[in-house]
């Protein structure tokens, strides 16, 4: 996992895999003081 600190926060990517198919989520907000992940 590649994470990158940027404008004071940091950021990521992610693989959603669904129905066998891929797709790649870039600039994904890693928010450390979330009680819950939401992805929409």
């Amino acid at each position: 996992m590649n994470i990158e600190y940027r404008d004071g926060l940091l950021f990521t990517e992610i693989t959603v895999h669904f129905n066998k198919q891929q797709k790649v989520i870039s600039n994904i907000v890693i928010d450390t003081g979330a009680s819950h992940s939401l992805i929409s």
